[in-house]
């Protein structure tokens, strides 16, 4: 047993190498007199890990500056840094700054968890992967630069992000990428995603102390309780291609005074708004909104509706629970009486119809009939229509027909069409005129 121990010391001392805790193939000691360990993964790639912490022993704590190299040179062979391994500097709290190397591709899930005095968050170019909690709880980083080469980030990645100190920054530098759930989770930070974040996964930035952001019209999803909580969110600027915004998306955001509503919207999940208590303005609604879900709007102060759809959105008695029944909710011309009788749109008492500069005289140039219908119906128009389009009571289309050279009349079949009670929109060169027949 002696001889084993003399001969590997002496190994040692020949490589002047330190020797690597037990699952590493070796390790290094740096220019900073900071050893490292690693592990070869390819020909000429390794991953690198620091010391597992002892509490009682304190060589085991990196202390100030760590700088991590491109590469190192083993056994005459050299290898190039290209990950940093799970759990890699676990809980190393006295690490102040840090410099990644040049040849990194990955960071490991935990890698820099809970690096609480680390002070900015330097990922250089090349880098196509943060893992799962990669920089967890790194309370006092004022500053996180994401390269534009990152294709995931991954979750609670930077959860408690800054909390220590004033505010955080954070730039993705137009990555293409996903954004995982609970990834910015009650950061402290100020978000600049850039121009090609493709997806922001559930409650990525709930509670999260940003005052606006801006989401990236190259985004085609977005979780649950994306931004839920963020009481200092005043801004939200979201795509005009978005067709859905998810569950609580906005919910709990008490500052929220200034969005828009995409006019591709089809869907809005419940308690999307819930509880934005400084919205004041008009609620602008697209034509193509299909749902509106349970407290979706509940308890904003909401001062007037104005609904571009010409069917009336589902929507549920508790939709616009704690707004005023007496503000004005404007709905397309001829659409009053559907909306007055729909669920969670009959609570308003003031809803009124814009025929969008088409008078009376000229909507009545429009005619449908006969009234009620058995097997078809006839469109009058004396100026002519372009577009009609029939939606069953329940918002779902049911016919669409192009009219380019529809003289004054057209005819549709309607013999299979189940019995009740319809929406035809018309679209005339004065402007779109809604029309309500019964089928038998």
């Amino acid at each position: 047993m002696k001889q084993t121990i003399i001969l590997l010391t002496l190994a040692t001392l020949l490589s002047g190498t330190a020797v690597a805790q037990s699952g590493y193939d070796f390790s290094e000691t740096g220019s900073d007199g900071k050893v490292l360990y690693y592990e070869i993964t390819g020909a000429a790639s390794v991953t690198v890990y620091g010391h597992r912490i002892d509490t009682a022993d304190s060589t085991t704590v990196y202390t100030g500056a760590l700088a991590i190299p491109d590469t190192v040179t083993h056994d005459g062979v050299s290898y190039a840094v290209t990950a940093v391994g799970d759990s890699a500097f676990f809980c190393q709290t006295e690490i102040t700054s840090l410099s990644l190397p040049q040849t990194l591709r990955t960071i490991g899930a935990l890698a820099f968890h809970y690096c609480r005095s680390l002070t900015a968050i330097d990922i250089p170019e090349g880098v196509t992967e943060i893992g799962t909690q990669g920089f967890c709880s790194c309370r006092n980083a004022t500053r996180v630069d994401i390269p534009s080469t990152v294709t995931a980030i991954g979750r609670f990645a930077f959860y408690a992000l800054g909390t220590d100190i004033s505010s955080a920054t954070v730039t993705i530098h137009n990555a293409q990428c996903t954004i995982a759930e609970y990834a910015f989770n009650v950061a402290n930070a100020q978000i600049d995603m850039g121009n090609n974040v493709v997806s922001i996964g559930t409650k990525a930035f709930e509670h999260c102390h940003m005052t606006g952001v801006v989401v990236p019209q190259s985004v085609r999803h977005i979780g649950y309780g994306a931004f839920s909580y963020c009481i200092f969110l005043q801004t939200a600027t979201l795509p005009n291609t978005l067709d859905t915004i998810p569950a609580q998306m906005f919910n709990g955001c008490i500052s929220l005074q200034d969005f828009n509503i995409p006019d591709s919207l089809k869907y809005i999940g419940d308690s999307a708004f819930t509880g934005c208590l400084r919205f004041y303005g008009d609620l602008l609604l697209p034509e193509n909104l299909d749902y509106i879900g349970v407290y979706a709007f509940a308890y904003s102060p909401i001062s007037a509706i104005v609904s571009h759809a010409a069917v009336p959105p589902t929507a549920f008695s508790n939709t616009f629970d704690g707004i005023s029944t007496s503000i004005i909710v404007e709905v397309p011309c001829g659409s009053r009486d559907a909306y007055a009788a729909a669920t969670g749109w009959s609570r308003f008492t003031n809803i009124t119809e814009n025929c969008g500069g088409i008078d009376d005289a000229v909507a009545a140039t429009v005619t449908v009939g006969p009234i009620p219908a058995s097997d078809h119906i006839t469109i009058g128009a004396a100026t002519g229509a372009t577009l009609v389009e029939a939606f069953g009571i329940a918002g779902e289309r049911v016919c669409t027909l192009r009219l380019p050279d529809m003289p004054n009349t057209a005819t549709i079949d309607v013999s299979h069409w189940h019995p009740g009670a319809y929406l035809l929109r018309i679209d005339t060169p004065q402007g779109t005129v809604v029309k309500k027949m019964i089928k038998e």
